[in-house]
């Protein structure tokens, strides 16, 4: 569950639901984050707005509800259908989950949509958007070295 549970404050196709979802990812007030649907090219926003934080934006396209490859436990902007105003795409913050059959879904943890509808049960999942460290000396990796010496 994010920190700071931020609901948008504006609707429609240029609405600030991902720009509320990120302030809840980031734990930060809405007002220090862009709408970046504001913007011409809102993944360059982004990732703009994300490089002074040492993170970056990955954006993982769903084929029929489908991700490319599976990660568990990560903390992520998911997009998917809405019910309201007429099925749009809404932004929710998620996590994702490996499935059982060894595939990756989301679990919506907060749908910055006062009304809480998140997606249209059964419609496939369009994308999630990861954040990712720039950082790769903070993230700590152990390797295990078999008594052979080779990996």
């Amino acid at each position: 569950m994010p920190p700071r549970k931020v609901n948008q404050t504006t609707f429609g196709r240029k609405g600030d639901a991902l720009q509320a979802c990120f302030a809840s990812l980031l734990d930060v007030p809405m007002a220090d984050v862009p709408n970046f649907l504001a913007e011409p090219d809102y993944v360059a926003a982004i990732q703009a707005y994300l490089r002074p934080r040492d993170l970056a934006f990955v954006r993982l396209d769903f084929d029929d509800g489908a991700a490319p490859f599976a990660v568990d436990g990560v903390p992520c902007v998911v997009v998917g259908t809405s019910p309201l105003e007429g099925g749009i795409r809404q932004c929710c913050v998620g996590v994702t989950r490996v499935d059982e059959a060894g595939g990756m879904t989301v679990d919506v943890v907060h749908d910055p949509h006062p009304e809480t509808a998140g997606f249209i049960d059964g419609a496939p999942l369009l994308w999630a958007g990861l954040l990712v460290s720039l950082r790769p000396s903070a993230a700590r990796v152990d390797v295990v070295v078999p008594d052979d010496g080779y990996i």
